[in-house]
């Protein structure tokens, strides 16, 4: 195969281009022949300017043109062959720049043909001063070239101009031809997304001779993705394209195998029979092949479809917009043959879209998607193909498997490949009669009312329980919407032939299809909606309008909610979306703002965060609005929004101020098609933003009403303005100031937390400086109460009031505390001492309840008359917030005069004959501690005795260690175990482990104490201490963990119960017993249910909660019999433990029920993390289990087992496109499992085989979904 002789080159040495060329085509040459290469350096282009050695290179084995070693090399192409030649050799044997000439190879290279070279070469030799000295010229090289083809080829083609015509091309070349299109070049990237792992295969096998098939949608992809492989590694690129060659024939291929030298062969023809001789040769052979190649090659590289990110950010890189990049992404769904027509890379219609192909083909486009598990679905697809849906398919199906596929089939699913690629090829084969068919079948499947709205509103989220499933997918009717979209966009540019304009034809059937007011008809279209509405913006609005007239409105009942599965559930999601989707459009954005505006104040409120009012924030939000509306619009729809609907309009605007630190934003719904060549994010300037926030202002100020309430929420927002703005704002503010009606106090109280924030922390970044508080301070100070109880009453409305000159944080929180209560103090004291008493009672009859402690222990501070404090007293009669203001007086007289205080003031009120059980509220709040108990002990009054340790508060923080026992036997004595438990909970160290035990076993078998908040964290709590100290014996845990069992269980999800698992474990009887209490005698096998007996209703609630707890407890068992806590397996006892269970159950007629629980509790044993060598670790589970599980082999024990190995996995999370990854790799563990065991445990395997085989089906659901939804991403 010779393309280049001595002419060729010759004549190339005439060319500016060979001396920068000459070095590259060596440095080909050696990387072709040589696979000993330990250095190369050999400078092409402009770098053969740079000074030193023209080439450099160091072998480990000789072959004819390299020797041994290190050699360095100088390149001439003058005409003066022998004084380029001198000149070179004396400058460098002068000066070797490093070299050890005797231990190099001197070797100068001419393309020119030099008939003295011996003489010249035997002449240097004969000097000695280099290890040897060589010349080549043209015929050197074109022997040279001989022996490397592919380097030859590259040559002709790159350098003179010559078409190999023996059906090859230089794999560079290829790359040049397939990435370089009209409006950019493809970098590698765009075929390598998302492929990582195949590249790495693929250089993997490619390091050593073999057979590498490497399959994409068309031979051409898959060849561009090898080329790209090799072209992005750095690495080994020149390397393979110095000796890489595409082979389009035959007889080109048996020329080159022949070749001595390893090259890369790649096949870009049909016979591949006579591959197999050239891998023999040495050569590494490289088969691209199309889906339409799937015959004898199992073990191909298949490339996975291109990820979306990866893709768009290469189409960046090669040259288009982010927008264009992503439009281009959805619009070719990433199929590189789509891509590169769309992009004129080629410009061949499609085979499918020839004449005699299109027929089968339009059904499809005009359905766009659809799933055949839907009868529904296969019904319509049948109307629109004019024939049976399978006699369709079959005909359909061949071409989901050419290179150009128009339809793709993903498990049940079919779809476009590419919609729009497919409409624009196909439609001027598409007639009036197809678009009638369209518009029957849309009709027909989106006025379908889904079946569940035949159920109660309680009921509608057991659809499926009750076997209603929808008529028609999903998938489908968003197909058929799309279609609808694409006919409304492109229908005029692309000449369809719709009965009248496409605008209006598809606007007449949207109409047609909403203008209802049937509700359950909105409820079913939830999911459609935003397609829907991007179909036909104005009909979708002006339904939207016109149904939100009515009284009542369908639209507005979306809203409404109904029991769900986990939470409630609505119908209006869809709604927002689209009105979402429709607020991008600038037209329509006035219209959206105003509907948006009705439904956020029609709004009932819900769960859902999804709201409309947030809709409308997304949408105009300053800093990142969604909408390509400009600034000016969105303003005056912002007028219009507040004209109409004022206080959603006034919302609207304060929440568009500067809000202040950080701040985040999500994605409102945007449209799939239309606006698609948009960028998502607005393209926000700092001085639009400023702009916009300056506007909105100007708004709000224009509308202000001279409310109290915008008064404060315009002050709320002013800190964050900007100075110009805020200044603006304050002058407003302070001049409207007369004509504003402040009512409340919270202007006031709102200002002084401003104001005392910002003081608190000076040097804060955010902080503002003291002369804008100054401004604030002034507003403050207009509004002071002239009454002087308003003016210190803020005082006693917060446990924490902010005051104006703030709080340093170097200050003690105690010392802050005590200045806080000092200015109480003060206050109340001037307030007493002005207006008397009878004031201060005022005072009490006005505090609110949460805060009437504050007000009593500022009173004991100023309060000090004894007729005073007996009238005070008398609140000891009440049970409301005057009982809780002297209780707080009485807590502060304990500290700041002294317990002897309280005891005086007891035995006084008590000669004035206040009842025993009023005066035990005296001592219900105070400290618990020894020596109040000592002083009511001491009264001997019972009553007084009683009704202090049945009330007293629990919270007991100061009693010594050593009164605790004292305490707690206190609690007991007065049956007030939820107190007790509650106390132990936070001294558990200090009680003793009988006393835990005694009140544990008395809580339940008592009636609920009264205003005692105990939730299962505390008895956990009791429980696990009990546990640690394994001081009581199982006669009794047992029986305390069983009662116990409903509360143990609720704060974790599973039961804490290790006592209960180990006697089950342990005890055969035990075990049985809790099984008979779930299951009746010969109950069907395998199924679970609760005993329902009818007799006494009290006796079958007990009996009904026995069996609810023995379900949780063995749902929940893991505790495996047999087993030892350190793991080891007690194989006897295992046998023994499982031959009685069957003995007992056989008695009982619950045999089966048994077997499926001894089944479920094997598989509880842990599977090992480690891996053997190959990956899956085969050794689960061990063999005392395999013999048992073989050895009974009932369907109810290998059932039970395999169940119970599916669910102990539980749920996952996983990436959006995953898919299968999880599955898979269980389908592998499984597989091996089943092989391990297949010789000695026959019935074991097959339980493995059958979970490898849901493994695997699991995981293509998953990858399809995953599929799907890459496609349409």
């Amino acid at each position: 195969m010779k393309w280049i002789d001595t002419t060729h080159i010759k004549n190339w040495a005439q060319r500016r281009d060979c001396q920068e060329h000459l070095p590259l085509l060596v440095r080909k040459l050696i990387r072709a022949t040589s696979d000993s290469i330990k250095s190369i350096s050999f400078p092409s282009g402009e770098n053969v300017l740079i000074g030193g050695w023209d080439g450099i290179l160091e072998v480990y084995e000789e072959t004819e043109r390299l020797p041994l070693g290190l050699s360095v090399w100088e390149f001439g192409a003058n005409t003066d062959i022998k004084g380029k030649a001198d000149d070179d050799y004396t400058k460098r044997t002068a000066k070797p720049l490093g070299v050890d000439p005797k231990n190099a190879t001197y070797i100068f290279v001419t393309p020119r043909l030099w008939t003295k070279k011996q003489e010249w070469v035997d002449a240097r030799n004969a000097e000695g001063v280099w290890k040897e000295v060589r010349v080549y010229d043209a015929q050197d090289l074109e022997e040279w070239i001989d022996l490397a083809p592919t380097v030859g080829a590259w040559l002709a083609v790159k350098h003179f101009g010559i078409l190999p015509s023996e059906g090859i091309q230089p794999a560079d070349d290829f790359w040049e031809e397939w990435s370089t299109g009209n409006r950019l070049n493809f970098v590698p990237g765009v075929v390598l997304g998302g492929r990582s792992e195949q590249s790495k295969t693929l250089l993997d096998k490619s390091s050593s001779p073999q057979i590498i098939a490497v399959q994409g949608n068309s031979r051409e992809e898959a060849l561009a993705f090898i080329v790209a492989t090799f072209l992005n590694d750095t690495q080994r690129a020149e390397d393979f394209f110095s000796r890489s060659i595409i082979v389009d024939n035959v007889d080109a291929f048996r020329e080159l195998m022949i070749i001595g030298k390893p090259l890369y062969l790649i096949c870009r023809f049909e016979d591949d029979s006579i591959i197999n001789r050239a891998k023999q040769k040495g050569h590494t052979i490289l088969v691209p092949l199309g889906l339409d190649r799937t015959d004898s090659w199992s073990d191909k590289i298949i490339l996975p479809p291109l990820q979306r990110d990866a893709f768009v950010a290469a189409i960046v890189k090669s040259g288009m917009t982010e927008a264009e990049a992503e439009e281009l992404s959805k619009k070719s769904a990433r199929n590189l043959i789509v891509v590169r027509r769309q992009l004129d890379f080629k410009r061949l219609n499609p085979q499918w879209s020839q004449p005699e192909n299109v027929a089968i083909i339009l059904p499809a486009i005009i359905a766009g998607r659809w799933n055949e598990d839907f009868e529904g679905d296969r019904k319509v697809i049948a109307m629109l193909a004019g024939e049976d849906y399978e006699a369709y398919i079959k005909r359909l199906q061949p071409w989901c498997f050419s290179p150009d596929a128009p339809v793709v089939k993903i498990g049940s699913t079919w779809r476009l490949t590419s919609p729009m690629d497919a409409w624009t090829h196909a439609a001027r084969y598409l007639t009036k009669d197809d678009f009638k068919r369209l518009a029957d079948a849309f009709l027909e499947v989106l006025t379908t009312i889904d079946k569940k709205f035949d159920l109660s509103a309680e009921d509608r989220h057991k659809a499926g329980w009750y076997g209603i499933k929808a008529v028609y997918s999903q998938w489908f009717r968003d197909g058929l919407i799309q279609s609808l979209i694409l006919t409304s966009l492109y229908g005029e540019k692309l000449g369809l032939d719709v009965p009248g304009q496409a605008v209006g034809w598809v606007d007449g059937l949207i109409y047609k299809l909403l203008n209802t007011d049937k509700l359950d008809m909105w409820r079913s279209l939830d999911h459609d909606l935003s397609l829907i509405a991007e179909a036909s913006p104005n009909a979708f609005m002006s339904c939207v309008e016109g149904l939100l007239k009515l009284d009542p409105s369908p639209i507005i009942q979306l809203f409404d909610e109904e029991p769900g599965y986990f939470d409630n559930q609505t119908y209006y999601t869809g709604l927002l979306w689209a009105l979402e989707g429709l607020a991008w459009m600038p037209e329509y954005l006035s219209r959206v703002t105003l509907v948006l505006g009705k439904l956020s104040a029609k709004d009932p409120g819900g769960r859902l965060q999804n709201r409309p009012i947030n809709s409308l924030y997304d949408v105009f939000r300053s800093w990142y609005p969604q909408t390509f509306a400009p600034l000016s619009a969105r303003i005056d729809a912002l007028r219009l929004l507040q004209d109409n609907y004022k206080e959603i309009g006034w919302t609207i605007l304060t929440r568009m101020l500067p809000e202040g630190g950080r701040s985040s934003a999500g994605h409102i719904h945007k449209m799939r098609w239309r606006l698609s060549d948009q960028p998502r994010r607005h393209s926000m300037e700092y001085e639009e933003m400023y702009s916009t926030y300056k506007q909105v202002l100007e708004l709000l100020l224009e509308k202000f009403d001279d409310s109290e309430t915008q008064f404060i929420r315009l002050i709320k927002k002013s800190v964050s303005l900007e100075y110009f703005s805020r200044e603006k704002l304050l002058d407003f503010l302070e001049g409207r100031m007369d004509k504003i009606k402040f009512e409340e106090t919270e202007t006031r109280d709102k200002l002084r937390e401003l104001i005392g924030h910002h003081r608190s922390y000076p040097t804060a970044e955010w902080s503002l400086p003291e002369d804008v508080l100054k401004r604030y301070e002034k507003l403050y100070n207009n509004l002071e109460p002239e009454d002087d109880i308003e003016k210190i009453w803020w005082l006693f409305t917060d446990n924490w009031p902010p005051f104006l000159e703030g709080k340093s944080r170097a200050v003690p929180h105690s010392e802050q505390a005590q200045d806080l209560q000092n200015k109480r103090n003060d206050a109340l004291k001037a307030i007493y001492e002005k207006f008397g008493f009878g004031k201060i009672l005022e005072l009490i009859g006005r505090v609110a309840e949460q805060q009437a402690h504050i007000l009593g222990f500022t009173l004991a501070n100023v309060i000090t008359d004894t007729n005073e404090i007996n009238h005070l007293a008398g609140f000891l009669n009440t049970d409301d917030k005057h009982l809780i203001l002297f209780q707080a007086f009485l807590q502060r007289k304990f500290f700041s005069e002294s317990k002897e205080w309280v005891f005086a003031l007891y035995t006084d009120l008590q000669k004035l004959e206040y009842s025993s059980e009023t005066l035990a509220k005296m001592f219900l709040k105070l400290r618990v501690e020894e020596a109040i108990w000592e002083f009511i002990e001491s009264t001997q009054d019972q009553v007084l005795i009683d009704t202090y340790w049945k009330s007293v508060d629990s919270n007991m923080f100061f009693i010594t260690a050593e009164s605790w026992d004292f305490v707690i036997k206190k609690l007991i004595q007065y049956k007030r175990y939820a107190s007790a438990i509650y106390a132990i909970t936070h001294n558990v160290e200090q009680i003793a482990t009988g006393l835990i035990v005694e009140v544990l076993q008395n809580y339940l078998k008592n009636e609920p104490e009264p205003n005692v908040h105990l939730d299962s964290y505390h008895v956990n709590h009791l429980f696990e201490e009990l546990e640690k100290r394994g001081e009581v014996d199982n006669s009794i845990m047992i029986p305390l963990e069983w009662i116990y069992m409903p509360i143990l269980g609720s704060s974790y999800g599973y039961t804490k119960t290790p006592r209960l698992s180990r006697a089950m474990a342990d005890d055969p009887d035990f075990f049985m017993e809790v099984l008979s209490l779930l299951y009746k005698p010969d109950a069907d096998e395998g199924k679970e249910e609760v005993e329902v007996i009818e007799e006494d209703e009290s006796e079958a609630l007990l009996k009904r909660s026995m069996a609810e707890q023995a379900f949780s407890l063995l749902y929940h068992w893991k505790t495996v019999p047999g087993v030892n806590d350190d793991g080891t397996i007690n194989e006897e006892k295992l046998t023994a433990w499982v031959s009685a269970v069957r003995a007992k159950a056989e008695e009982k007629k619950l045999l089966g029920i048994a077997d499926d629980q001894i089944g479920k509790v094997f598989a509880e044993y842990p599977e090992p993390n480690s891996q053997m060598e190959d990956g899956v670790d085969t050794s689960w589970p061990p063999e005392p289990f395999c013999k048992i599980l073989e050895g009974i082999g009932t369907k109810q024990i290998l059932d039970g087992f395999s169940v119970a190995c599916y669910n102990k996995r539980g749920s996952s999370t996983r990436g959006p496109f995953d898919g299968g990854l999880r599955e898979w790799h269980l389908v592998k563990y499984f597989t091996k499992l089943a092989a391990d065991k297949a010789a000695k445990y026959p019935k074991l395997a097959a339980v493995f085989e059958s979970r490898a085989r849901g493994y695997a089906e699991e995981a293509k659901q998953e990858d399809d979904r995953a599929e799907r939804d890459r496609l349409d991403y």
